[in-house]
């Protein structure tokens, strides 16, 4: 599994794209990565695009769990009132990011799970709903 990350410091926002499959270590250390990045600022919009890639077929919902744990723990970091959009075609994919929307929907941040990057854009730039 590779991750290209792009930190875009003007439209405050950072894009990850995956090939190959994403395992919950992958997603737990991406996230690590992305904080401690130098260009990163708190609040930041982030956008996880799973064209190209999937979750592996080991990811659980526990997995997911532990993910928004570890989202919380890092709250300062990560900063309030941002927003994360995961793009995901593929069904099985989509459905598991959807669990992840519901289980983060206690942290102070939206989440959201589009078919398509376009979708995802758009909402993160504050024109979608949600």
């Amino acid at each position: 599994m590779s991750t290209d990350l792009t930190i875009d410091v003007a439209r405050r926002q950072v894009v990850g794209v995956v090939r190959g499959r994403l395992t919950a270590a992958d997603l737990q250390a991406g996230f690590l990565a992305m904080i401690a990045h130098p260009d990163y600022q708190p609040g930041m919009s982030a956008l996880l695009d799973l064209t190209d890639g999937h979750l592996s077929e080991a990811l659980t919902l526990e997995d997911l769990h532990a993910h928004a744990e570890l989202i919380a723990a890092h709250e300062s970091r990560r900063g309030r009132d941002s927003r994360s959009a995961f793009v995901a075609p593929d069904d099985l994919d989509y459905g598991m990011l959807r669990s992840f929307e519901a289980i983060a929907g206690d942290l102070p941040m939206k989440v959201a799970v589009f078919r398509t990057r376009a979708e995802a854009v758009n909402w993160l730039s504050g024109d979608g709903q949600t």
